[in-house]
């Protein structure tokens, strides 16, 4: 099978982190398939009418190409980045003899993969990591993004949560395949003799929606020998190491920025407890890395995590709820020996394991492309 991805997430040198889930699956089916993939994104940095380049790479049955386009005119740039995406695929593809197209990000990913299916005539399905609203930026792109996901041979999300919003402003159906986890990168951590009850933390900060706000008003309010460990980089970091600083946290906390994926294992290796308090999630891969790790977890009732985490491997908690965030965190620090760290894995391999995922996604292609022949 032929499989080509579009989307506009992925990660690159300036954004690691950006999609990375769309290439741990383009990376897990490439061991069974060619993989193509097509990631889109404007230079903002740049400004040219019309120019744009073309970065190629290859990785055994991966092959990424990442097409980077200069930032122009307002509405104008929406139209050259369309036009360029559409044009180039049509360029790159048309040989190729692709089996299927995956779709990603509403805006531009929904509406390249009717443009691009539609050229190379072939089905193509849309996947959904992020609430529609945040394709809505203007009445343009609300439009687009609602007019590539309505033709769309099927919608999937990675989370019951968001399947359910996209239901309701889309009146379509939508499948739930989560992302991801590669559990073979993360082991069980051992029971540590430090007396410290250490907590983890990892999330972007350029945006409050990760709720660090929230983690660290709960921490300063809890006594004993605790100290939270913070992963993340982004335009609030230094904002939130004040609020540490005010708070008479910096002996408490530590600041570790920009955490390589390859270097996530060992950063839970040193947790008792993982936690999520985010004021939204569509998913959050951190929680199942964690939960990877024999982790319990302590998590808000944010959307995507509540389909996952349970009361055999961590609690679930209110949104924006400093009390309750305290009191799950001292319950945690006499309780966590209690959880099953093995189980805890069990279930992240049982569920979210990248064969079990895979499996998912190749009957899907499968259908689709059966019914597409009968059409």
């Amino acid at each position: 099978m032929k499989i080509l991805f579009i989307t506009p997430w992925y990660p690159d040198q300036q954004q690691p982190h950006s999609g990375v889930f769309i290439k741990t699956l383009a990376q897990a089916l490439a061991r069974q398939h060619q993989v193509y993939v097509l990631s889109v994104k404007v230079d903002y940095s740049s400004f040219h009418l019309f120019k744009f380049r073309i970065i190629h790479s290859e990785e055994g049955n991966l092959h990424e190409y990442r097409l980077v386009i200069a930032r122009s005119l307002p509405f104008v740039n929406q139209l050259v980045q369309l036009l360029v995406a559409w044009w180039q695929a049509r360029h790159l593809f048309k040989e190729e003899k692709i089996s299927i197209l995956h779709s990603f990000i509403g805006y531009p990913g929904s509406v390249l993969g009717y443009l691009v299916s539609k050229s190379l005539n072939i089905p193509y399905v849309h996947t959904e990591h992020t609430k529609l609203i945040n394709n809505y930026r203007s009445l343009w792109h609300r439009f687009c993004t609602q007019w590539g996901m309505k033709r769309a041979n099927r919608i999937t999300a990675v989370s019951q949560w968001l399947a359910n919003q996209i239901t309701v402003d889309i009146q379509r159906p939508v499948q739930v395949i989560p992302n991801m986890i590669d559990v073979n990168r993360f082991k069980v951590a051992a029971n540590s003799q430090n007396t410290t009850f250490n907590i983890g933390f990892l999330g972007g900060l350029n945006t409050p929606v990760k709720g660090l706000d929230i983690l660290l008003k709960a921490f300063a309010q809890v006594d004993g020998d605790c100290h939270l460990h913070i992963g993340g980089a982004g335009a609030l970091l230094e904002h939130y190491k004040g609020m540490a600083k005010d708070l008479g946290l910096h002996e408490k906390c530590t600041f570790y920025g920009f955490i390589n994926p390859e270097a996530t294992p060992a950063f839970y290796q040193q947790l008792h407890l993982f936690i999520c308090s985010s004021r939204y999630e569509t998913f959050n891969v951190s929680l199942l890395e964690a939960m990877a790790s024999g982790l319990p977890v302590i998590s808000t009732k944010c959307g995507g995590p509540e389909g996952f985490v349970n009361s055999e491997n961590g609690l679930l908690i209110p949104v924006e709820d400093i009390k309750a965030l305290r009191e799950a965190i001292e319950y945690m620090r006499s309780s966590f020996h209690e959880f099953d760290r093995m189980k805890i894995r069990l279930f992240v391999e049982s569920h979210y394991a990248s064969g079990v995922v895979v499996q998912q996604v190749q009957e899907l292609y499968e259908t689709v492309m059966k019914d597409s022949l009968q059409d």
